[in-house]
C-alpha cells in the first residue's frame, strides 16, 4: 500500500513556495474597500463577477480574467475553484468559438480532472477503500485516455493493478481465515433449540445431530468459498502473467477445500440406503436445505471452466441430495456433469463415482440395460483405484503417512489422498452388489453368481487375495464353482441381502424392502436360485435388524457399553432369542432344506456339511443356532461350515494337500500369562479385558484332552517362572515369540488370547493376537505377519474372539483379517467365534470337540466298515442319531449313494465334529437354554482330509 501512495503522490503538483505562503498571509482587504476602488484589476474574481464592472467588461477580457484566474486556483491547489473558473472560461471560449481558448482549456481541465481524480483516490486508499479507489483510478484512467498522455494512462494502470492485488490480498486472507474457522468447528450434542418449523405447517422438527454440526461449518465454507471466487473476479482485472500466478493461488486454495469436504462428505460405511455421500444421516427437509445451500455455493463463480475438481465434487453431492429426496431427474443430470468433469480431468475416483451414481440412478428406475454397463465399468474403475493404492503401499515398505501421501498422486486422483480409508473398497463393493441385483433382475441368475463369486474374491486386497489370484485367477465361472463343490464334497449356499427403495410421499423418505438372494450350488453341475422377501413375507425391517435383536437377547454387548438394567434377564428366551432365531432360520434355511434333504442322504442322517457364503452383515448370523418349526437347532441336523468365496475353499484344499504331505504331529496351545491389571489404555486394543485365569484354565483342559487320547503321554514338570511346558507332543505356551517359533512345526493350534477388537496393519489388513506382557506392555502377532508365514497346521482354533458388528461388512474386522491371514499361510481350516463374553467357558465345548477329533484321527485311513467309526463317534457325542442311520456299512460302491463322502475322511470333517460336539452339549438343558455359550463359534474354510 505505502508504495502505490508514493508513486501517486509524485503525480501531484509540489507544495506551495514560501513566497506564495507570505501573500497569502498578508491582511486581505474588506469588499466595500475593494468595490470602492475603481481598480478592477485589484478586486478578486469571486467579487468582481458579482458588481456592475463585471458586465462592462468585454468577453475577451472576462476570458481572460476567468483564465488568470483558474490559473491563480490552480497554484495555490485550489482545484475546486480552479475547475469552476476554467469551466466558465470554456464557456465564453465556446460561445466565441474560439478554438485557441478552446484548445487551452481543455487540456488545463483534462489535467486538471485528472489530478482531482488521482487525490481522490490516494485519499480512499488511505482510508483502506479499496474498491472506491479502484473506481476513481478507472475514471482518472478514462480522463488519461481521453487526454491522449501515454505516461498518465501508464501510470494509472499500474495503479489499477497495485489496488487490484491489494483487494486480491485481502479477499484471500479473509477467506483463509473463514475457512480456518471451517475446520474449527467442533462438534456438539442436540440441544432442545435444535429444531425447525416445517414450511406451510405449525409443526415443529427436531434436526438430527449430523445436520447440528453440519450447517454451520457449511456457511463458513460457502463464505469462504464466495471470497475465493470474487479474489477470481480481481485476478481477471488484473490481466498477464500476474493474473496467472494468482488463479493458481485461488486453485490451491480450492484445492484444499475440495479434500476437506471429500474427507466430511465422502462415505465411511455402507449405509444400506440409496443415496450417498452422508446424505442418509439427513431428513428430508435438512437435505433441501443443504442442497439450496451447495446450489449457492456452487453458482458464485463458474466452477466448471475455472475449477472442476470443485464443480466435480458439488455436482455429486448435490446430486445426491437430489436422490435423497427423490429429484431423480436432477439427480441424473448432476451425476452426468460429474462424468463430464471428471473426464476432462481424467480423476479416475470421480470417474468410478460418476458411473456408479448414474447407474444407482438408472437402477431405481429399472432401467437395467443402461445401469449394468455402467456397473461394470465402476467395477473396473475401482479395482484398478484399489490395484494402484496396494502396489504402492508395497513399494513404499514402511510408514503409512508415506504411502498415503503420494497415494493420490501415482493414482491420478487429487482427491484419493482425502477420501476416508475404506472409501475405495466399499464403492467397489456397492458397485458388486447392484450389478449382481441388475443381472438377477433380468433373469440370468448364472452369471449374476459368476459376478458374485468374482466380487467375493476380490473383496480384499491382502496376500491371501493374491496367492487366490496366481492359481486360480479372479473371475471364476460357474462350472469351476461347481468343481470345487465336487472338490469339497458340499453344496454350496451362497447369500446376499438387496434392497429396493419405494418413495413414500407421506412420510416423504424412501420405504426399505429388503429380500434375500440364495444361489444353491450342487455337486452335479446343478445351481438353484431363491429369492425370498424378508420385509414382505416376515414382516421384519431387515435381517440386520433381527441380528441386533437376537445379539441383545443374548446379552453379547462388552459391558462398558451395556445398561446394568440389562445385564438381567427381563423376559422369557422365547421373546428375547427364540422368535428371532425361529425367523431366521425360516429366512434362511426353510426355502432350501428339502432341496438339500433330497441331495445326498448325508443330509438324511444328519450327518451332511453345508457350505455357507455369507456376505457382509451376514457373517454375524449364528447359523448353528438357528431353530426350525420341530425345536431343533440347525446343527442338530446339518452341519455348517463358512467360507468366503468358492475359490478361497479351492484354495484351502491344495492347502489341505500340503499338511498331509508334511503330516506334524505337534500340536500347540496359545494362552495369557498372569500379570498385574494392565493399563486402561491397553484395553481399548481388545472388546473385552484380560482374563489370563479362563485362559489357563481353558488351555490346561485342552492340553489334557489332547494328551490323553494320544498313544502316549509323558508326564512332565514345570518351574513356576517357565513359558513353555511339553507333555509329549502337546505344548502349553505363554509367550509370542515361543509361539512364532512352533506354529510352523504344529498341526494343531489352539489360541486361548484374547484377539484385538479394532487395528490396521501395514498391508491394510486388519486383526491380531493380543499378548499383555506386563503392566505397561503387550504384544501383537499381526495377522500381515502370520500371512507371510509357511504353516503345515490342520487346524487353528480361536476360542476368543468377537466380531464386529460395525467392521464386519467391510474389509476390516479383526477376527475375519486372522482368518484370512493363517489361510494365505497354508491352514485350510480355523475354527472361531462371532462373540466370546467374559462369562462363556469355551473349553467345555473344545474339550468334547478335540475328544472326538483325537478319535477320529487315530482311525484307519480307509477300511470297509466304517460303521465303526460312526457309532463310536456318535456315542462319544450322545447324538440323537438312531443306530440304523449310523451303523448302515458303507461299502466300496456306495461313494455316489452317500454322495461321494469317503467315510473315514468324512468323520474327520472338522466342521462335523464341532456339529457333533455340540449335539453332545446340547444333552444338558442348560447349554439347550443358552445358546450364547456354543452358538457363535463356526467352522472356516475347508474343514475335511483329502
Amino acid at each position: 500500500m505505502q508504495p502505490l501512495f508514493r508513486t501517486l503522490m509524485h503525480l501531484l503538483w509540489h507544495q506551495p513556495s514560501k513566497r506564495m505562503l507570505k501573500m497569502r498571509s498578508r491582511k486581505k482587504k474588506t469588499e466595500s474597500e475593494l468595490v470602492a476602488t475603481n481598480n478592477s484589476d485589484e478586486i478578486p474574481l469571486d467579487i468582481l463577477r458579482d458588481t456592475p464592472q463585471w458586465m462592462m467588461l468585454d468577453s475577451n477580457e472576462q476570458f481572460q480574467r476567468l483564465f488568470d484566474g483558474g490559473c491563480r486556483a490552480y497554484v495555490r491547489h485550489d482545484f475546486d475553484e480552479a475547475y469552476t473558473t476554467w469551466n466558465e472560461a470554456m464557456n465564453i471560449a465556446a460561445s466565441k468559438k474560439n478554438r485557441e481558448w478552446m484548445a487551452v482549456l481543455s487540456s488545463n481541465l483534462k489535467r486538471l480532472s485528472y489530478e482531482i481524480l488521482v487525490r481522490e483516490g490516494v485519499e480512499e486508499l488511505e482510508q483502506d477503500h479499496l474498491e472506491e479507489a479502484d473506481l476513481i483510478f478507472q475514471r482518472a484512467q478514462e480522463v488519461a485516455q481521453e487526454a491522449r498522455n501515454a505516461k498518465w494512462e501508464a501510470d494509472m494502470y499500474k495503479a489499477r493493478k497495485d489496488v487490484q492485488h491489494a483487494v486480491f490480498q485481502r479477499c484471500h486472507e479473509a477467506a483463509l481465515k473463514v475457512f480456518e474457522r471451517a475446520q474449527q468447528v467442533h462438534e456438539h450434542k442436540l440441544t432442545e433449540d435444535d429444531y425447525f418449523v416445517v414450511p406451510g405447517t405449525d409443526v415443529m422438527v427436531q434436526h438430527t445431530e449430523t445436520y447440528v454440526n453440519v450447517w454451520p461449518r457449511m456457511l463458513l465454507v460457502k463464505e469462504a468459498v464466495e471470497m475465493w471466487a470474487a479474489s477470481r473476479r480481481v485476478t481477471q482485472r488484473i490481466g498477464g502473467t500476474e493474473s496467472r500466478v494468482l488463479q493458481n493461488v485461488v486453485n490451491e486454495a480450492l484445492d484444499t477445500v475440495a479434500c476437506f469436504l471429500a474427507k466430511r462428505c465422502f462415505d465411511t460405511e455402507d449405509t444400506q440406503s440409496l443415496s450417498w455421500m452422508r446424505t442418509s444421516l439427513y431428513s428430508y427437509h435438512e437435505c433441501v436445505m443443504l442442497s439450496s445451500l451447495w446450489t449457492d455455493m456452487a453458482s458464485c463463480d463458474v466452477f466448471a471452466e475455472h475449477h472442476k475438481l470443485f464443480a466435480a465434487l458439488a455436482a455429486a453431492q448435490i446430486g445426491n441430495f437430489y436422490l435423497a429426496t427423490n429429484q431423480l431427474s436432477e439427480a441424473q443430470a448432476q451425476f452426468d456433469t460429474l462424468e463430464w468433469l471428471a473426464g476432462e480431468l481424467d480423476d479416475p475416483l470421480l470417474r468410478a463415482a460418476g458411473h456408479t451414481f448414474s447407474a444407482i440412478v438408472n437402477w431405481q428406475r429399472s432401467r437395467y440395460a443402461a445401469a449394468e454397463p455402467l456397473l461394470r465399468a465402476a467395477v473396473l474403475e475401482w479395482g484398478a483405484l484399489r490395484d494402484a493404492s496396494s502396489s504402492q503401499r508395497k513399494k513404499e515398505n514402511g510408514g503409512d503417512d508415506t504411502a498415503d501421501s503420494n497415494e493420490g498422486k501415482n493414482c491420478g486422483s487429487k482427491l484419493l489422498a482425502s477420501v476416508p480409508t475404506d472409501y475405495v473398497s466399499i464403492m467397489e463393493s456397492v458397485s458388486f452388489k447392484y450389478l449382481v441385483s441388475s443381472i438377477a433382475s433380468t433373469y440370468r441368475y448364472s452369471e449374476a453368481l459368476e459376478v458374485l463369486e468374482h466380487s467375493l474374491v476380490c473383496k480384499y486386497r491382502d496376500l491371501l487375495f493374491d496367492k487366490m489370484r496366481v492359481n486360480f485367477g479372479a473371475q471364476p465361472t460357474l462350472e469351476h464353482i461347481v468343481a470345487t463343490s465336487s472338490l469339497i464334497r458340499s453344496p454350496f449356499i451362497y447369500q446376499v441381502a438387496t434392497h429396493r427403495y419405494d418413495w413414500s410421499v407421506d412420510e416423504r423418505c424412501y420405504v426399505v424392502d429388503e429380500k434375500l438372494l440364495m444361489w444353491v450350488v450342487l455337486q452335479r453341475n446343478e445351481m438353484r436360485f431363491v429369492e425370498v422377501g424378508v420385509t414382505k413375507d416376515f414382516k421384519v425391517p431387515s435381517i440386520n435388524g433381527l441380528i441386533e435383536t437376537l445379539r441383545r437377547g443374548l446379552l453379547l454387548d462388552p459391558l462398558s457399553t451395556g445398561n446394568t438394567e440389562t445385564e438381567i434377564t427381563l423376559s422369557l428366551p422365547k421373546r428375547a432369542w427364540v422368535e428371532p432365531l425361529q425367523t431366521l432360520y425360516a429366512i434362511f434355511v426353510d426355502p432350501v432344506v428339502e432341496f438339500l434333504r433330497a441331495l445326498d442322504p448325508l443330509f438324511l442322517s444328519k450327518n451332511g456339511v453345508i457350505t455357507m457364503i455369507p456376505t457382509e452383515q451376514l457373517w454375524l448370523v449364528p447359523f448353528n443356532a438357528l431353530i426350525a418349526r420341530n425345536g431343533n437347532f440347525l446343527v442338530e441336523d446339518f452341519a455348517v461350515q463358512l467360507a468366503f468365496c468358492a475359490t478361497q475353499c479351492a484354495f484351502s484344499v491344495l492347502s489341505a494337500k500340503r499338511v498331509l504331505q508334511r503330516d506334524l504331529q505337534r500340536d500347540v496351545v496359545l494362552v495369557q500369562r498372569e500379570i498385574d491389571a494392565p493399563a486402561l489404555h491397553l484395553l481399548s486394543h481388545v472388546a473385552f479385558p484380560f482374563d489370563s485365569l479362563r485362559s489357563r484354565k481353558e488351555g490346561d483342559l485342552i492340553v489334557r484332552t489332547l494328551a490323553e487320547n494320544k498313544r502316549s503321554v509323558l508326564q512332565s514338570t514345570r518351574t513356576t517362572d517357565s513359558v513353555c511346558v511339553t507333555t509329549s507332543s502337546e505344548t502349553l505356551v505363554e509367550d509370542l515369540d515361543a509361539f512364532r517359533e512352533l506354529l510352523p512345526k504344529s498341526r494343531t493350534v489352539f489360541i486361548a488370547t484374547s484377539t484385538t477388537s479394532a487395528t490396521r496393519n501395514d498391508d491394510n489388513s486388519a486383526g491380531a493376537i493380543c499378548m499383555a506382557v506386563s503392566h505397561e506392555e503387550i504384544d501383537l502377532l499381526r495377522s500381515s505377519e502370520i500371512s507371510r508365514m509357511r504353516l503345515f497346521a490342520e487346524l487353528v482354533v480361536i476360542s476368543n474372539t468377537n466380531m464386529s458388528n460395525a467392521r464386519v461388512a467391510g474389509t476390516h474386522d479383526d477376527v475375519q483379517g486372522l482368518i484370512r491371514g493363517f489361510f494365505s499361510s497354508g491352514v485350510p481350516c480355523v475354527i472361531v467365534g462371532q462373540w466370546c463374553t467374559p462369562d462363556m467357558t469355551p473349553s467345555e465345548l473344545f474339550s468334547k470337540f478335540f475328544q472326538l477329533l483325537s478319535e477320529a484321527n487315530n482311525k484307519p485311513r480307509r477300511f470297509s466298515c466304517s460303521h465303526e467309526v460312526a457309532t463310536t463317534a456318535t456315542a462319544t457325542a450322545k447324538t440323537t442319531t438312531s443306530d440304523a442311520e449310523l451303523k448302515h456299512p458303507v461299502r466300496a460302491n456306495d461313494e455316489d449313494e452317500v454322495g461321494g463322502h469317503d467315510a473315514a475322511c468324512f468323520y474327520r470333517h472338522k466342521a462335523l465334529l464341532l456339529a457333533w460336539a455340540i449335539r453332545a452339549l446340547l444333552e444338558d438343558n442348560f447349554f439347550r437354554f443358552a445358546p450364547r455359550t456354543w452358538a457363535g463359534y463356526c467352522c472356516v474354510g475347508y474343514g475335511s482330509h483329502q
